[in-house]
């Protein structure tokens, strides 16, 4: 029969082993979201939104997490694009966007003199803005602690906020610069990441999330987009003239094409546009202070047709891997685009390269995107031996088996 005194005994054990437990530290993450805010990218920014409570559930699936995520757009101003902005929009330049986007409902009002409009994209994800109070959303996975609504520690309040914020609108310019975007609001002397509460913390590992429909165009020498040798022959003119295929001739170096259309290799290239290197090097930074430090990039590539069973839950065969090279091809083309007499010259003179997936039914119907070696490389470049860090996915679908693969990457 037990007595008071053996009561007392296993009452001290107890309070010596719980003394002996300690609840695991929250390890710190911040997440960059760079998001394509042009033309033909609503419904990817309403489907990524849609996968947001998911991604948020893995998160919290591990180790518990402090994160902070904060979102800006592929737009840094471009003088292509300067005459045809909406007198209201300013390009973010890296700068985070942290209002709602009923409150940006404008910006998904597209360019010219008959606008596609999709609020829908907000609306159908954002029933009413829900904000944080810094610059970027923060909340710890284990106790849910949150910059959202303080005093309520809910999961839902976290969720509610990244949707309103992740939608960034399709007003934005076309010549898309996600590698200098990336870089900028990475700067350390920025003032969303100084002060007493930076979006980049001393001791936070940190993940970039790139998403966009073209090659990325991070120009350095803006003189050189008057220089007809990146120029595609325009069908309606009697020769070159200016497009966003431009991005891809600066941006990339093929060989080919055979008489398939087919090049047998493409790789990134510096010319007029900031060197691959100097975003490797930002990233690299990071990497040096001991953090680690992730990558998912959603682009122009085929959809990924077979992921990882475990951990890292990364691509094993499609995607990147199944990419191919080549000239465009009128399946390439939109029933709209060739109601409307455009075809495969058109499509050569305004992109260049053909797109690396394209999607004609489903929730992401109308969604096209072109590949992009400069983007591919810089996140090739995290990887170290065995330890991958890239997670390189399409934006034609299967975003919460991408988002997995980024909280995989990312784990500490």
């Amino acid at each position: 029969i037990p007595t008071d005194d053996d009561d007392d005994d296993r009452g001290d054990d107890d309070i010596r082993e719980d003394a002996l437990i300690e609840e695991p530290a929250a390890v710190p993450l911040d997440i960059l979201f760079v998001i394509d805010n042009s033309a033909g990218m609503a419904d990817a920014q309403r489907v990524l939104a849609e996968e947001l409570d998911g991604f948020v559930d893995r998160l919290a699936g591990g180790q518990p997490r402090s994160v902070q995520v904060m979102f800006t757009t592929t737009d840094i101003g471009h003088p292509m694009c300067t005459d045809f902005q909406p007198h209201d929009y300013e390009p973010a330049m890296g700068a985070p966007i942290a209002t709602g986007c009923h409150e940006r409902i404008d910006r998904f009002t597209g360019l010219g003199s008959d606008p596609e409009r999709r609020e829908d994209a907000c609306t159908s994800v954002c029933p009413v803005d829900v904000v944080p109070m810094d610059p970027f959303v923060a909340f710890d996975t284990g106790t849910w602690t949150n910059n959202v609504v303080p005093d309520r520690q809910e999961r839902a309040d976290v969720v509610a906020a990244l949707a309103c914020l992740l939608p960034q609108g399709i007003d934005g310019c076309g010549y898309e610069a996600p590698l200098e975007a990336m870089a900028q609001a990475l700067g350390p002397s920025e003032p969303w990441n100084s002060g007493e509460r930076p979006f980049m913390r001393d001791g936070a590992d940190l993940a970039v999330v790139i998403v966009s429909n073209e090659a990325d165009c991070s120009t350095s020498d803006y003189a050189a987009i008057y220089d007809e040798q990146y120029w595609n022959e325009n069908p309606h003119s009697a020769g070159p003239t200016p497009s966003s295929a431009m991005c891809w001739n600066m941006g990339a170096s093929c060989v080919g094409p055979d008489p398939s259309g087919t090049y047998s290799g493409c790789v990134s290239a510096d010319g007029p546009l900031h060197p691959v290197q100097r975003y490797r090097d930002v990233l690299a930074a990071r990497r040096e202070r001991g953090k680690r430090v992730s990558m998912l990039a959603l682009t122009g590539v085929p959809r990924v047709s077979l992921w990882s069973n475990e951990a890292p839950w990364t691509p094993v065969a499609g995607g990147l891997d199944g990419l191919i090279y080549r000239n465009w091809l009128l399946a390439d083309l939109f029933d709209d685009e060739i109601k409307s007499g455009e075809n495969t010259e058109d499509m050569t003179w305004e992109f260049g390269i053909a797109p690396g997936c394209t999607v004609h039914s489903g929730d992401l119907v109308g969604t096209r995107a072109l590949p992009s070696p400069r983007i591919f490389d810089t996140c090739a470049s995290l990887d170290e031996g065995d330890e991958l860090n890239c997670c390189v996915a399409s934006l034609c679908g299967d975003y919460d088996d991408a988002l997995r693969c980024l909280v995989g990457v990312s784990e500490p």
